[in-house]
Formats: structure tokens, C-alpha cells, sequence
């Protein structure tokens, strides 16, 4: 799937992030989502976030994403996670073609809202990544969000070829006045993520659905 022209919109209520002109839709899925291929489960909670909206960009249900919000007294966060194909490419040129993705990423937000990072640097590290295949970049952006034109702080998280062919993604927006750095970190370390089991993962899935779908006691 090619992202790279994919456009950046903030919206008050929708999820932050991209979703290209070809997204299929929205999924109805009441409990837990299970992505296909990868196993990666995205349950109805992750600590204290809320699911909102799972969306699929392809008919094969590879590429997806879901929403989750945290209330806090200053105001929403929202983490927007991607699971989607890494462009192939033999284990040599994988690092290149990671900074590719990211590249491509920064333009589109650039391109959008021409703003450059307030800070750029390496993803929180996370077992089975190389450094070299993990960004994050920072923005300071005055858009629309949750009603109001407003200062917010939004942040890009990339972790390529996870698990060996795919690209995992992470889109965190706030208000300015939104400090929650460690709720951030707790929600990339146990929600939606390759084969990942936790807690949550392991609550949500009394029955193993099967993959692709919604929680067969759930739709």
C-alpha cells in the first residue's frame, strides 16, 4: 500500500492520522479486532484508553488502524495506531527503505500544515526492533481539534519491518497543556502490536475469534 501521497487532516472528533483517498471504511467491530496476518490485537481498552474507530484500507484487511482516547484534565489524547505491509526489500536495503517511510511521513505533514519537528529521534525502543528502524518526530500544530482551533502537540511513531514485513505506526495528538508521556509509552508497550500478548490482549480474547473479524461474541 503507498501512503506516501496520503494527506494529514486533524478533525475534532474523528482520529488523527492518515487515511488515504482508497481506506474501504470504517469496521463495525463492538469488542476486539484481530488483524489477520499478524495476529495483533486491538481489544476495546489499553489501560485506560478508550477504543473508538477501526478502520481497513484494503479489501485483504492488511492495512488497518484503530483509534484510542485518554480523558485527561487538560483535555483528550489521542493515539492513532497503524498496522500495515512494508514495501519489500531485501534485509540490506530494509533501513534505507525505513527512512523512506518516515521521510514520506514528514512531507506529507509538511506538505499539509507546512510545519517542520520541533524534536526528531528515535522511537521508544521496544524488544525484537533495530534502532535504526524506529523514528519519532514532533510538532507543534494550530488546527482543529475537538471542537476548537487550538495549540496541539502531535507526534509520529514508525517501527519498521516488524516481525519481518510490516510497518507499525503511531499518530499521538493533544493539546499543548497535555502532559502524558508515560501514558504514551505504557500504550506502545502493551496495546495493538504483531503477535503481542498482554493483559489486556488476554482479557478481551475469552474465545479466539478468528482473525480478520470481530469477537464472534461480540458482533
Amino acid at each position: 500500500m503507498n501512503r506516501k501521497a496520503a494527506p494529514i487532516v486533524l478533525m475534532a472528533s474523528a482520529i488523527a492520522g492518515w487515511q488515504p483517498a482508497e481506506a474501504q471504511g470504517k469496521v463495525e467491530a463492538k469488542g476486539p479486532y484481530v488483524h489477520d496476518e499478524t495476529g495483533a490485537v486491538f481489544p476495546l481498552r489499553v489501560g485506560e484508553f478508550r477504543r473508538s474507530d477501526v478502520y481497513r484500507y484494503d479489501r485483504q484487511g492488511r492495512d488497518v488502524s484503530a483509534g484510542y482516547d485518554l480523558a485527561t484534565p487538560e483535555g483528550r489524547l489521542v493515539v492513532t495506531v497503524y498496522i500495515y505491509p512494508a514495501n519489500a526489500a531485501p534485509p540490506g536495503a530494509r533501513t534505507e527503505q525505513c527512512d523512506r517511510e518516515f521521510d514520506s511521513v514528514k512531507a506529507a505533514i509538511r506538505e499539509q500544515h507546512r510545519s517542520s519537528p520541533t524534536e526528531e529521534g528515535p522511537a521508544l525502543a521496544i524488544p525484537g526492533t533495530e534502532p535504526a528502524r524506529r523514528h519519532r518526530a514532533a510538532y507543534r500544530l494550530s488546527v482543529k481539534f475537538d471542537g476548537a482551533v487550538q495549540a496541539v502537540r502531535s507526534e509520529a511513531h514508525l517501527y519498521c519491518y516488524v516481525g519481518g514485513d510490516w510497518f507499525v505506526k503511531y499518530r499521538v495528538t493533544a493539546p499543548v497543556a497535555v502532559s502524558a508521556p508515560g501514558a504514551v509509552e505504557t500504550f506502545i508497550r502493551t496495546g495493538p502490536w504483531p503477535d503481542r500478548v498482554s493483559p489486556e490482549t488476554i482479557a478481551a480474547l475469552v474465545l479466539e475469534p478468528r482473525r480478520g473479524t470481530p469477537h464472534p461474541t461480540q458482533r
